[in-house]
């Protein structure tokens, strides 16, 4: 199981907007927050003492959006659905155990969204890591 955060921030100038019910003269903000939630699963494409690895995982994603027109406001909370691709390596301390050691990789995210000119919240990512046993 696997879970993460992403928080997304923009501010736009102050410019003149027509809506439906007229013109306003206002600061736009959106804000974004994903929290896909998914089931993953690795496999080690060699057997040897440095472990190559790929991963997939797919599960939902859900998502707070709000655009703020100055004091006006719009509000959507949704759960939509999420697949993410891993590749990486996995290299060991130590050789007999492979217990602990160092993990580096890629990730992406596939996550499908619509909402007020906004198309996708896919993202990328890489990562580095110190794995170890906790007993």
């Amino acid at each position: 199981l696997g879970v993460s955060y992403n928080d997304y921030y923009e501010k736009i100038p102050r410019t003149i907007y027509e809506t439906h019910d007229g013109t306003i003269s206002a600061v736009v903000t959106n804000s974004i927050q994903t929290t896909p939630i998914q089931v993953r699963a690795y496999y080690d494409l060699t057997a040897g003492t440095i472990r190559p690895y790929v991963g997939v995982g797919a599960g939902g994603n859900v998502i707070g959006y709000a655009q703020y027109l100055g004091e006006f406001g719009e509000k959507d909370y949704s759960f939509k659905p999420s697949f993410m691709g891993d590749a990486g390596i996995n290299i060991p301390f130590n050789k007999e155990t492979r217990a602990a050691g160092i993990n580096v990789g890629a990730h992406f995210n596939y996550m499908p969204y619509n909402k007020n000119n906004l198309s996708n919240l896919n993202n990328w990512g890489v990562h580095a890591a110190v794995f170890f046993p906790l007993k």
